[in-house]
Parts: structure tokens; sequence; C-alpha cells
């Protein structure tokens, strides 16, 4: 950035802080261009990540609202592909039962038992 005089000569204060308030917004502008560029090519990772897992993904909001899913959690579930999207998890999908064929009711739901204690549950088996 510069200013042009008729002769040469400094730049008075006023022009100085102007020169330097433009420069600083330049600096802002390309910083947040590098960072949005690389959370960009990290989404693409992780995207690509999770759509290639053989096991099912189904990412909720706090409420229970399905916000995405990979195909193999449509394959799983036998859902036609983004038919997850935007469903609440209570929406009856398939029957759920545990490894001695009881079906598992809404408040002992994986999806439920998850978003209630923030906890991960290893070694249970459901079916459909």
């Amino acid at each position: 950035l510069a200013l042009f005089y008729r002769q040469p000569c400094m730049p008075v204060e006023e022009e100085q802080h102007f020169l330097d308030d433009v420069t600083h917004l330049a600096g802002v502008a390309i910083q947040k261009d590098n960072v949005e560029r690389g959370l960009a090519e990290s989404e693409e990772r992780y995207r690509l990540a999770i759509s290639n897992l053989h096991e099912g993904v189904v990412i909720m909001s706090p409420d229970g609202v399905v916000q995405a899913a990979n195909a193999s959690a449509e394959r799983i579930l036998r859902v036609r592909p983004g038919q997850l999207v935007g469903r609440n998890r209570l929406d009856p999908i398939q029957r759920v039962v545990d490894e001695h064929g009881k079906e598992v009711g809404s408040t002992m739901m994986p999806s439920g038992l998850v978003l209630r204690t923030g906890e991960p549950i290893f070694g249970r088996v459901y079916g459909l």
C-alpha cells in the first residue's frame, strides 16, 4: 500500500495511522483466509475418514436430532441414503433388540444412553 504525492515527503501522523490500519486489516484478512482454508482441508479429511469406515457413525445434536450419518450407518439400519438426517432419535426406524432378543425400550436405546450420560457404550450387542 502506498500514498503518492507530487513532491517527495513523509506521511503525516494521520496518514501513517491510516496506512497502519489498512495493512493490519489486510493481514487479518489473509490470516482468516489461511485459517478457513486449513479448516476446510481438515473437514475434508474427517469426512473421508468417516465415510470410508465399515462401522456405522451417526452424529446427533444434544436434543437427539440426527445431524449426519455415514453410508455404513444407513446400510446397517437399512434406510435409504439421506433418510436419517433430520430425524429424531425416538422416531422408529427399526425394532431394536438386545443380545438376548429382548426389545430395547426408547429409554435404553444406545443413542439415548450416550446422550444422557455422555459416556461411550462398550461390550453391548444390539440387533435390528
